[in-house]
């Protein structure tokens, strides 16, 4: 069983990542949350985090290493692959580094669907406060390291729902242009579309096996 480290979004719960993980598992796909609540590390410079996250996969795994991040996740992720020698591949679920426009909020698909597991970005508690200052901080990190990370040519694959309004089209149709990135649609509207019975999960099996996808 393959192993693949994920870094969760802000608001993602312990019942949420259970469910992914038991997911991933009937794909044959061991998912290794490296964080549970960023709460806890939320006080961390740069720097610590960094190492943190480095000195957790190295508990788990030598070699080469699949990361898997989503929202949040992916700043920190970024940040992760910029230190990181032995990435094999890096998977971004929905990625902010950059806010959407008004412009852009008109032309996207407003949530319909039904989902058991629906997005909580709009119900932060004053319990997440510490997880959302990191988040702010984490943003302020990516402008200093993106440009960085992209010379680095890691092997990317970025996914994320067509009727996501969180996620900037100017962004991904930038990240697209970069030819060490594959960005892949999804028909759903949740934020985080592992959590819905959509092509996500089967298309990250197959870039871990390295199977060549047909962009979407």
């Amino acid at each position: 069983m393959k192993k693949v480290f994920y870094l969760k979004g802000l608001s993602s719960d312990e019942e949420e990542l259970k469910y992914l993980m038991e997911k991933f598992r009937k794909n044959d796909i061991d998912l290794i949350p490296l964080v549970t609540d960023y709460k806890d590390i939320s006080g961390s410079s740069k720097y610590e985090l960094v190492r943190f996250l480095s000195d957790m996969i190295g508990v788990f795994k030598e070699g080469e290493v699949n990361i898997i991040c989503h929202s949040m996740g992916c700043n920190i992720g970024l940040l992760l692959a910029n230190s990181l020698d032995n990435i094999d591949h890096l998977i971004f679920i929905s990625p902010e580094f950059i806010p959407i426009t008004k412009t852009e909020q008109k032309f996207i698909v407003e949530s319909t669907r039904e989902s058991k597991y629906k997005s909580k970005k709009s119900r932060i508690s004053i319990s997440k406060i510490k997880s959302l200052l990191l988040f702010l901080k984490s943003k302020k990190w990516v402008n200093e390291e993106l440009k960085d990370f992209l010379h680095k040519n890691i092997d990317t694959s970025v996914i994320y729902s067509k009727g996501d309004k969180y996620v900037s089209r100017n962004q991904i149709d930038r990240l697209s242009r970069v030819s060490s990135i594959e960005c892949y649609e999804i028909d759903s509207n949740n934020h985080n579309p592992l959590l819905e019975e959509t092509d996500a999960i089967e298309l990250i099996k197959n870039q871990l096996e390295d199977v060549k996808v047909i962009r979407l």
